[in-house]
């Protein structure tokens, strides 16, 4: 019995030493975690400001979205007019005048060019001067007209223009190029179309 007692005593305690042992590296690990819990939540206090302040950010920036698609539709739409006057003077031979210049609202936008010339030639000439320009896709003169008391020839031109297509995003263009930028912008959304 008595080696039964020394047993049974060895063994609660060895199960007691074990069940300490285990208790502290439990306890320790908790502490542990419990201290990193407490590291993360002051760090994620001192972030909250910050990822309030990204938030409010995003807002502005998702509210201010449909205002800068308008103001980058009418910087494309300035930049087509621009060239489209630029290129019309271009094109213009010596002795013709233009008495009208316009185009309906919707797209494809066709421009209506009125004008007269001294000659047919010279009015066939301003027709060929707009189709090499590269804003231009399809140029018509459907009617020429001889005006008898100024001896000259009226004519309706048809000319119409291709498709500018804005890019998503745009970057803002060189200080003092913005003429040169425009025309790169253009001929890169005539390629984009193509």
């Amino acid at each position: 019995m008595e080696r039964l007692s020394k047993q049974l005593f060895f063994t609660l305690g060895g199960s007691l030493a074990i069940f300490v042992a285990v208790g502290s590296y439990l306890l320790t690990a908790r502490i542990s975690q419990l201290g990193a819990v407490a590291e993360a939540e002051h760090r994620m206090g001192k972030l909250k400001p910050v990822i309030a302040e990204i938030d409010l950010i995003k807002k502005e920036t998702a509210d201010k979205e449909p205002k800068l698609a308008t103001l980058e539709q009418a910087r494309y739409d300035t930049l087509r007019w621009t060239l489209l006057f630029q290129s019309v003077s271009e094109s213009l031979p010596a002795q013709v005048w233009l008495s009208n210049l316009g185009a309906p609202d919707g797209e494809p936008i066709v421009v209506s060019l009125s004008g007269s010339a001294p000659t047919q030639t010279i009015a066939s000439q301003l027709v060929l001067n707009l189709k090499k320009q590269p804003i231009f896709d399809k140029v018509e003169i459907p009617t020429t007209t001889r005006m008898e008391k100024e001896n000259r020839f009226s004519f309706q031109i048809t000319a119409q223009l291709k498709p500018i297509i804005a890019p998503k995003t745009v970057a803002p263009p060189p200080a003092g190029d913005s003429k040169k930028t425009a025309q790169v912008e253009a001929g890169q959304g005539e390629k984009a179309h193509a």
